[in-house]
């Protein structure tokens, strides 16, 4: 091994164990659930306000066991991880994901039909659009199992089929657990349901850059795999979609533009959906300690525009047939909600009237994916002055911090919160106790 690839696996096992630590000490203050989930967390888009959604209809989460990869320090910003357990039998946690289902089922006009918020071409092409996915991984063995997974898969399309709808579902799953299913005896049973509900798989991607992917976001994800993944659902004529994250540590925010942008440029060539996360502030997470210590800070409203703006004009490049061309993630992040976002961060450059009106745009053209409201929107901030103090802080940044090595800025951030670790959690631990009284 060269001592490049050395100083990176160690970046990123030192990175795990800082992630690691984390959890467990949010582990130890979470209360478990005394019984299974009977009903998914869900996200709805209800008069133009997204709530926890990929876009405008509902989005329905269904914890089971905790993710893997969470307790294996893996995904640095990820917010699954405060999703409460169950204190029941491994077997009863399995079974939830058919109780959660049933739940979505006895309940579907009021929240798969009545969340349908739909205001562009694919309205009248789709009856239902909804999201279906779990803490982390829908085909992963540690948090589902094959039975559970057949069950429910078959109570949604019997229940599509029962009231004769044109369905679009997206499923969210790992690249690797989704390549195990496809070579495993579950395929065959399992495919033909994925068919009938028209779904799209949804991969935990987060950038086309190996170092992005898996050193800062810590992703533990090869471009092989990936792409193997898409080329075998080419050839079953599944379409594919990639998460794509935009609030990465240790970046510039033109360095973070450039990379969303490379990223979407990636996946459109491949005929790969981009779903654009924007990022936000989860407690008792390294981008959080970060934070707290002056040595990360959220994306600006401005960033986010521009991200949009770019991933807009390479995606209409490429025709999707009865598909759309991009989702969004939730603006404001969850669930949980945290309470700092890029909207509301203190340290944002861009004033509180440009920021409104840029979250309005986004929320909107969320809804109706009607991109001609960016126009509007770039037109609305342009004059304001703190576009100039904007561009000041990229070039700023630029100078400053951008001019050394994205290894060394890492390596640098990772050793500050090995040390500061200690100090965060007793920050966090105080917060807790002032909370509570």
């Amino acid at each position: 091994m060269s001592k490049l690839n050395a100083d990176y696996e160690n970046l990123v096992k030192r990175t795990q164990a800082i992630n690691r630590r984390l959890r467990i000490e949010l582990f130890k203050i979470s209360e478990k659930l005394p019984d299974i989930r009977r009903k998914p967390f869900f996200g709805q888009f209800v008069n133009g306000m997204a709530t926890e959604s990929l876009g405008p209809f509902p989005e329905f989460i269904l914890p089971t066991h905790p993710c893997s990869r969470t307790l294996q320090g893996y995904c640095s910003p990820c917010f699954f991880s405060k999703v409460p357990m169950s204190s029941l039998s491994r077997e009863d946690i399995y079974n939830s994901l058919v109780v959660q289902t049933q739940y979505i089922i006895e309940h579907f006009d009021e929240i798969v039909i009545g969340f349908q918020s739909r205001e562009d071409s694919l309205k009248n092409k789709f009856d239902v659009t909804f999201c279906y996915a779990c803490n982390g991984s829908l085909f992963s063995d540690a948090e589902t199992t094959q039975s559970t997974r057949k069950q429910a898969f078959q109570m949604l399309a019997d229940e599509i089929e029962k009231r004769n709808l044109r369905p679009l579902t997206y499923i969210e799953t790992c690249v690797t657990d989704y390549l195990d299913f496809l070579s495993s005896n579950e395929f065959d049973i399992i495919f033909p349901l994925l068919k009938k509900l028209n779904a799209v798989i949804c991969f935990g991607f987060e950038s086309a850059n190996d170092v992005t992917r898996n050193l800062i976001y810590l992703k533990n994800l090869s471009l092989i795999d990936f792409e193997k993944a898409v080329e075998i659902n080419t050839k079953l004529g599944v379409q594919s979609a990639a998460f794509l994250y935009s609030g990465f540590h240790s970046m510039t925010q033109n360095e973070v533009i450039n990379d969303v942008t490379n990223s979407v440029a990636y996946l459109t060539s491949k005929r790969v959906m981009p779903i654009i996360m924007y990022p936000n502030l989860q407690e008792y997470t390294l981008p959080h300690l970060l934070y707290q210590a002056g040595r990360y800070n959220l994306i600006d409203p401005r960033t986010a525009l521009k991200i949009f703006e770019n991933t807009d004009a390479i995606t209409k490049r490429i025709a999707q047939d009865n598909r759309d061309f991009w989702l969004m993630g939730d603006l404001f992040g969850g669930p949980p909600a945290p309470p700092t976002n890029f909207f509301n961060n203190k340290h944002k450059i861009t004033c509180s009237c440009c920021t409104e009106n840029i979250r309005n745009a986004l929320q909107q053209i969320r809804k109706s994916h009607d991109s001609s409201l960016l126009n509007f929107c770039k037109k609305s901030i342009s004059s304001c002055e703190c576009q100039l103090k904007y561009r000041d802080m990229l070039i700023e940044e630029d100078l400053t911090y951008g001019r050394k090595d994205i290894i060394e800025r890492i390596s640098e951030n990772i050793e500050f919160a090995e040390q500061y670790c200690a100090d965060y959690l007793n920050y966090m631990h105080k917060k807790e106790k002032a909370q509570e009284c």
